[in-house]
């Protein structure tokens, strides 16, 4: 393993290597940290990240920005906190729930230039390397636009019982939309196919009712 020699500013509040490295008058505490070996999977899948993951003092740091990025969960820093994930408004949240709208699988929504579409759910589905079954959902993102877009987002899933939501852990848990280049950026007028997978712990009348969609800040919601 490489030997790291690294800053840390302020707190260690579980992710290092922070893009936006801010100017202290404070003291700077140095410490010694230890590239990790092992890959990182995200929703069953390996993913590459620009800068190393490291282990001080037997926990594992991940870079923040990078790994946000991979989430698509929006960080921020405004010189004083480091913000993660969207700020909690009662209010706001209140009215946007009324003005989500609703389709269909197979019906295409429009916002921003882009057009997505939820085409399909598959269940039972296999792979050498996991041992559960999975289910996928498949659909497609064009981008209508004359520019390049950087298109993220994340899917929350609703199943046709309680029981199984809470043994499958998805109520609240964000699932990532893939492309099967990997890359999230769109050429203008480019149209690519997306999966989202998950893991399944059981078959038996297993249903998702519901794909939640959160793309460029705006939720989409696709009943099947």
């Amino acid at each position: 393993m490489k030997k790291y020699k690294q800053l840390f500013v302020g707190i260690i509040i579980g992710a290092i290597l922070f893009n936006l490295i801010p100017s202290f008058a404070t003291t700077v505490k140095q410490y010694i940290a230890y590239e990790s070996p092992y890959p990182m999977y995200v929703n069953g899948k390996e993913v590459k990240l620009d800068k190393p993951i490291l282990n001080y003092d037997g926990s594992t740091y991940i870079p923040l920005r990078a790994t946000a990025d991979i989430l698509g969960v929006p960080v921020d820093f405004d010189g004083k906190i480091i913000k993660v994930g969207k700020e909690n408004n009662n209010t706001t949240t209140s009215t946007n729930s009324q003005n989500i709208p609703t389709l269909k699988l197979g019906e295409t929504y429009t916002l921003n230039n882009i057009e997505i579409t939820v085409n399909q759910i598959l269940y039972n589905q296999t792979d050498p390397h996991i041992v559960n079954k999975l289910f996928v959902i498949k659909g497609k993102i064009k981008n209508k636009s004359d520019k390049i877009q950087k298109i993220m987002g994340v899917a929350f899933l609703k199943t046709n019982t309680k029981d199984l939501k809470q043994e499958l852990m998805i109520e609240d848990r964000p699932y990532l939309i893939q492309y099967s280049d990997n890359n999230y950026y769109f050429d203008p007028q480019e149209e690519k196919e997306f999966t989202i997978i998950g893991t399944q712990t059981t078959d038996n009348n297993f249903i998702i009712t519901n794909v939640l969609i959160e793309i460029l800040n705006q939720k989409i919601n696709f009943v099947i």
